[in-house]
């Protein structure tokens, strides 16, 4: 009991405490949450007035620009908090910008000479005619991960969830009212998170960095402009290769549903994929967001504290993950159909298979800033193109075999599941942990989660 006392009263103290990782990341869990709640309160809604070609529109636009994007942002993103001289920061973050706005430059080109012909080969004739909105996703993307970062290295982290909440809000009366309104809503969705990003950014700048951005244009030599290209080199010759080719295997999938089955099924499994992303924006990407600045911190004092952070994180994210995705693997051709409507049966069966990796890949991505902590990022490197390879093979290997759409997404699963717990045990490893003791203690509570629920449906 004292144990018990003794821990709550660190944890509240570290809360309290201006800051401190737990605060941070507990001002951020908070502000998803809400973020999350109103998806969940809204969406039934959403689906009962977008059908699933509308969604699948959606997910080929977004799946093309977050694409591109990668490539434009050359990574540097994610070195912005890497600077120790506030000079170098505002430096590397021009850098980005000169490298996005080239690459938007060239996209419009690009798009304006082809866009018909790319767009068929994908199943996407729909969005022919709005081809010019992908090369501005692309600099909005962009735009909205180099603000991010800025918030992020400021910790105005209150202030940033604050316009994260307000914005979707905002985005999903938009999606209602136009859904509701025009008579072919089939573009609804991306032109709803396409106002949501240009809002958030104009609030951004306004509430948060109004007197940071005259740094975007104090002067700056070009010999110090390349000094902090080689300087970060690593992140677009070796980390920026490997994240996109992750990136791409991922979305292999959107690519292939599209022109393989058409939108409307793959908007039935886009459906799918973004709600079980939710658990992974509540607790992955909120942590990863904080756990990176803290493991920076915390090695630089010994590795033992570093392992000691990973493992109360990861068996932290363990505990709180393993029951919704439980839940959808054992009911979630019922919990789709029921909440979502009838169309999207289909959407709940595939759910039931992809439920079965995401734990695997909820604590993945939780801690792969680990590579970055380490400068292991060539390591990384090679388990990347690997990914892409796999994914890539079982793909292929659906469409020669011309499997049925429920068979390509049990052949994802069992390769995805594989490729995490690789990943994961690899992470523990670096740190010199018993990578093998952890991976199976983990894989036994999940299949006993599983197998829980499993009974509970044969019960009722």
């Amino acid at each position: 009991m004292n144990k018990l006392k003794q821990i709550f009263g660190e944890g509240l103290a570290a809360l309290r405490k201006d800051g401190s990782f737990a605060q941070s990341y507990a001002i951020v869990l908070s502000g998803t949450g809400i973020n999350i709640l109103v998806q969940i309160l809204i969406t039934p809604i959403v689906t009962r007035i977008y059908g699933p070609e509308a969604y699948g529109t959606y997910s080929i636009f977004n799946a093309i620009a977050t694409n591109i994007a990668m490539i434009a942002t050359l990574r540097f993103p994610q070195a912005l908090l890497l600077p120790p001289q506030e000079r170098d920061f505002h430096i590397l973050m021009r850098v980005t910008l000169v490298s996005a706005l080239v690459t938007t430059g060239f996209t419009f080109i690009a798009f304006y000479f082809a866009a018909s012909p790319f767009l068929k080969l994908l199943g996407a004739e729909k969005l022919t005619d709005y081809y010019f909105l992908i090369p501005a996703m692309v600099l909005l993307i962009a735009l909205n991960q180099i603000f991010g970062q800025w918030q992020y290295r400021l910790n105005r982290f209150k202030k940033s969830v604050a316009i994260d909440t307000g914005v979707l809000v905002g985005v999903r009366i938009f999606n209602l009212s136009y859904g509701l309104m025009a008579t072919r809503n089939t573009i609804g969705l991306l032109l709803g998170d396409m106002l949501g990003k240009i809002v958030g950014l104009v609030f951004s700048w306004r509430l948060i960095i109004k007197e940071e951005i005259r740094y975007l244009f104090s002067p700056v030599s070009l010999q110090d402009f390349w000094r902090l290209v080689k300087e970060y080199q690593q992140y677009p010759i070796y980390n920026l290769p490997g994240v996109w080719a992750t990136l791409f295997s991922e979305q292999l999938v959107v690519f292939f549903v599209s022109s393989q089955y058409g939108l409307p099924t793959l908007g039935v499994l886009s459906l799918a994929i973004s709600m079980l992303d939710l658990p992974k924006r509540l607790f992955a990407y909120t942590v990863t967001s904080v756990f990176f600045k803290k493991a920076v911190e915390v090695y630089k004092s010994s590795l033992e504290e570093l392992q000691t952070l990973v493992l109360r994180v990861m068996y932290g994210l363990l505990a709180v993950c393993i029951l919704p995705y439980g839940l959808v693997t054992a009911f979630g051709s019922e919990l789709f159909s029921f909440v979502f409507g009838q169309d999207w049966l289909l959407s709940g069966k595939l759910a039931q298979y992809i439920a079965v990796y995401c734990v695997f890949e909820l604590l993945y991505i939780s801690l792969d800033s680990v590579y970055y902590v380490l400068r292991k990022e060539k390591r990384l490197f090679v388990f990347q193109v690997a990914t892409f390879v796999l994914r890539f093979g079982v793909m292929f290997a659906s469409v020669q075999l011309s499997a049925p759409l429920e068979q390509c997404i049990l052949a994802l699963t069992i390769a995805n599941s594989i490729l995490y717990l690789s990943h994961l045990g690899y992470i523990l490893h670096l740190l010199r942990l018993k990578w093998f003791k952890h991976l199976v203690f983990i894989v036994m509570i999940e299949a006993s989660c599983i197998l829980l629920f499993l009974g509970f449906r044969q019960l009722l």
